[in-house]
């Protein structure tokens, strides 16, 4: 209940520079998504999404990049029984599911990105809740075709033609992108050095401190 009028917003920064590099060739139909912990990031819509487009075309792959849910010691904590009861049913269907086998492909944690962001075409956000969701920004500045499903709050960071509302709407992003991405990948990488580059985001501090 703080009043608008004495509250100034200044988001998170990106630093454009560190992540643009050139893709490798791989990436063109490779999806990702950047932690899958806790339930919340929803994994399985980005196993749905990629099993839709292997329908279409077996090139398609989901990279899973972080720590594992079974890694974690708060996981095995009593009230987390069926939370990762819902994991192990995700990784049974990669096994089970002839359109997800050897679809899936599992990279631990690593405390820099920016390289690994040249074999990824498709940043994925199938999160139920985000605050602001850093591989977004990180990935579309790296070049990666944002895909965003509608949690709360998207539409105030990022623009809605990165949003789908439907798995058959996000499933259709994918393919549009895919043939028009040269194109896309620099509006959005340029979109995202506008709003959030460090320079910009770090000139916006200091005014507001008076430094």
């Amino acid at each position: 209940d703080w009043p608008e009028d004495l509250c100034t917003v200044i988001h998170n920064y990106v630093n454009v520079e560190l992540f643009d590099a050139e893709k490798r060739k791989d990436a063109e139909f490779t999806l990702a998504i950047v932690g899958i912990v806790p339930q919340r990031k929803r994994l399985d819509r980005a196993v749905d999404l990629v099993r839709s487009l292997r329908m279409r075309d077996k090139r398609w792959k989901l990279v899973i990049k972080g720590k594992l849910p079974h890694k974690y010691a708060f996981m095995h904590a009593p009230g987390r029984k069926q939370e990762l009861s819902y994991y192990d049913e995700q990784y049974e269907r990669f096994e089970a599911d002839h359109h997800l086998k050897d679809s899936v492909i599992f990279e631990s944690y690593t405390p820099s990105l920016a390289n690994w962001y040249r074999g990824i075409g498709y940043i994925l956000s199938p999160s139920d809740f985000e605050s602001f969701h850093y591989s977004v920004a990180e990935g579309v500045a790296s070049g990666c075709v944002p895909i965003i499903w509608p949690w709360a709050g998207a539409e105030e960071f990022y623009p809605v033609e990165w949003i789908g509302q439907t798995h058959f709407e996000l499933v259709e992003m994918v393919l549009d992108s895919h043939r028009k991405e040269l194109e896309r990948i620099e509006e959005n990488k340029k979109m995202i050095s506008e709003r959030y580059s460090l320079e910009y985001i770090f000139s916006k501090l200091t005014d507001e401190i008076g430094v």
